[in-house]
């Protein structure tokens, strides 16, 4: 059997069938002994509740008890206790103890960073009340306290469930419910707060700073005191936020992208290497669409690598001329030549002719020479920088492809030469 005191005192079968439990006053003893499972009540408290005015007779109060057990039968036992009376019915069964369970379950998860769990679990106990907690009884002495006590726990609840709404992003009519709640307890700081969050998430700051002066004023007019240190604190945070705008989502296509599968490709390599990439041509060509359709590619690539990444960055080679060759493998080395070339770093014997020539002439060879696969401009062969011991004593760094004087047959100049220039002539 199930019962509920939040809003009109009810009480139903198994099957879902509403128990017929009579007038007002059994309803008024049921509600009483239903706000404590499993306690004595007092006979003065339970015949405050059936009659306020205070003319109901000990025989009159045991009268309504006989009937109230014959309406709900083996379902639920209410027993004698002293001079009071009590009902034995699991906890579970009565609404208000559901409700106060699931409400502090959902507090729990907000306070544990767990606002999906929380947001559940409060509007499961919310979902619970029917109306005006102990409906019908409430005005009297004895279940005054009980419904005030379930009405306080039903407040809290509701500020627990919009704030964790709040940390999920919101819901659309917040802003309303939470201008009715702080309607009705206009000093209840932690409702103005909220509101204040929520006319601000909704890009209305100036609304959020009227909402906070609203209740600054009202809080000196009725008890002569200032805002509590939390809500001056988001006072002082809507102060100091960054007027600018903030970022749009990119506009939702209603039609499919088709045939320019390429094009994407292409501007998702590009942003791999640059920072900026700017889409021209004539209006009309979709060029938006393009870049919503490569955004939204990049992001998804991004998205896909760090979770086959486990969410760890790999390390990075510092930065810098030497940097960048440290930080990479043997056969990943690279060195740019003055031509803008990127070549392999050079082997052991460019090294060791390296050395040589530098001991033979006193200074190292040209930097924007190459060694002798580097690849050379068209029209001319690369050639390491020697000192020429003729008469001239002319230095060369290129050469033209043409031969020239000293590149007879059998020269070792000549042995030098001829198989660079048969290589310029398969060019």
């Amino acid at each position: 059997m199930l019962f509920g005191i939040l809003g009109e005192t009810r009480a139903w079968h198994d099957d879902g069938a509403e128990v017929p439990l009579g007038g007002p006053a059994r309803r008024a003893l049921l509600a009483l002994l239903l706000t404590h499972v499993g306690e004595a009540v007092s006979a003065d408290r339970l015949a405050d509740a059936v009659d306020p005015d205070g003319t109901l007779s000990a025989h009159a109060l045991q009268s309504q008890v006989s009937r109230l057990r014959k309406a709900l039968g083996p379902g639920a036992a209410i027993e004698q206790a002293g001079a009071g009376y009590r009902i034995v019915v699991p906890q579970d069964a009565v609404d208000a103890c559901r409700f106060e369970r699931l409400a502090q379950e959902g507090r729990a998860a907000l306070r544990a960073g767990d606002a999906e769990r929380a947001v559940t679990l409060l509007r499961d106990a919310l979902a619970l009340w029917r109306g005006p907690a102990l409906a019908g009884v409430a005005e009297s002495e004895s279940a005054r306290p009980a419904a005030a006590r379930l009405e306080e726990r039903r407040l809290g609840a509701l500020e627990d469930r919009i704030e964790a709404e709040c940390l999920l992003g919101g819901r659309p009519g917040a802003v309303p419910e939470l201008r009715e709640l702080v309607g009705r307890h206009p000093l209840r700081e932690r409702l103005a707060g909220l509101l204040i969050r929520a006319l601000f998430a909704e890009g209305g700051p100036a609304a959020a700073l009227v909402a906070y002066e609203e209740t600054r004023r009202h809080l000196a007019d009725e008890l002569g005191t200032d805002p509590s240190p939390e809500l001056t604190a988001l006072y002082k945070e809507l102060l100091s936020v960054d007027p600018g705008p903030a970022p749009t989502a990119p506009p939702a296509q209603l039609t499919a992208f088709v045939g320019r599968a390429g094009e994407v490709a292409e501007v998702a390599g590009r942003l791999r290497v640059a920072r900026l990439v700017t889409l021209t041509g004539p209006g009309g060509v979709g060029k938006t669409r393009l870049s919503v359709e490569v955004a939204a590619a990049v992001g998804a690539a991004r998205a896909g690598g760090a979770r086959r990444g486990g969410g760890a960055a790999r390390p990075r080679a510092p930065r810098g001329r030497r940097g960048v060759l440290r930080g990479a493998g043997p056969a990943a080395r690279r060195r740019r030549s003055a031509t803008g070339v990127v070549e392999r770093a050079r082997p052991a014997r460019h090294r060791a002719e390296h050395g040589r020539r530098r001991a033979e002439t006193g200074r190292p060879p040209d930097r924007g020479a190459g060694g002798p696969d580097a690849p050379a401009r068209p029209g001319q062969l690369r050639a390491r920088r020697r000192r020429d011991r003729g008469a001239g004593g002319a230095a060369a760094g290129c050469l033209p492809a043409a031969a020239g004087p000293g590149d007879e047959p059998g020269t070792a100049r000549h042995h030098r030469r001829e198989p660079l220039a048969r290589a310029a002539a398969r060019r």
